[in-house]
């Protein structure tokens, strides 16, 4: 990222491409310590990914976590998107929110 500084003016991180939620935190720490802007992409991805993008989204100025809608069959159920399209987990299933369903979405 370092080597961006003065070419970019921000950076897309995606935990898919940069090898998880840790190192997509430690980009974008980096990042805001070089003063470029930072965006948190998505991959297709399941929900599971994206509830996971969701617990480090504060580090990120923007977001793309649009993994889920175009993904046909996706084995996770607790985040949906609400009318204002903003995603929300189901506070009653422990931890991220998302259980393991793949009868639910077949």
């Amino acid at each position: 990222i370092a080597e961006l500084v003065g070419l970019v003016d921000g950076v897309n991180l995606k935990q898919v491409k940069i090898g998880g939620l840790g190192p997509a935190l430690r980009g974008f720490r980096l990042a805001e310590s070089l003063g470029l802007r930072r965006m948190f992409g998505s991959m297709v991805e399941t929900k599971l990914g994206t509830a996971g993008a969701a617990a480090v989204a504060g580090a990120a100025e923007f977001l793309d976590l649009d993994g889920p809608i175009g993904l046909i069959g996706d084995p996770f159920t607790g985040l949906d998107l609400d009318e204002q399209c903003r995603w929300v987990l189901d506070d009653r299933q422990p931890g991220s929110g998302v259980a393991f369903a793949p009868a639910a979405n077949v």
